[in-house]
């Protein structure tokens, strides 16, 4: 990353938390900036309403975020990821594809934008 990228990163985190201020405070929602490997041990499986998805974007990176993360939501819950588009050396569009092929995900969907959300509904 170069610094300009960090303080980018830092300002959106920083506005998204502030939008989201009055939910935070309720206890109604949390924004974790971290490795997933570092921090989806602190959540159980099934216990969270929504998740988003928009971390390292490689292949590895993105199977490994959809693996830790996915089982934390709730049945009925929804499953963000973000970037679902083709790219340099991004991963997301093979990674997403391959998870919801393998764990027979038929209903997803993608928003129309340029750097689409790809998203579905927990089963269970």
């Amino acid at each position: 990353f170069s610094h300009r990228d960090i303080v980018s990163q830092n300002k959106a985190f920083n506005k998204s938390k502030q939008k989201l201020k009055s939910w935070i405070v309720k206890g109604k929602c949390d924004i974790v900036k971290a490795f997933s490997q570092n921090i989806h041990q602190n959540y159980k499986d099934g216990s969270l309403d929504f998740i988003y998805i928009d971390g390292a974007h490689d292949f590895d990176h993105v199977c490994l975020d959809l693996i830790y993360w996915a089982p934390k939501v709730k049945k009925g819950g929804i499953i963000g990821v973000h970037d679902y588009y083709n790219f340099g050396r991004g991963g997301v569009v093979a990674a997403l594809d391959g998870y919801t092929k393998c764990h027979m995900i038929k209903d997803w969907y993608t928003t129309k934008e340029v750097m689409p959300t790809a998203f579905w509904v927990q089963g269970g």
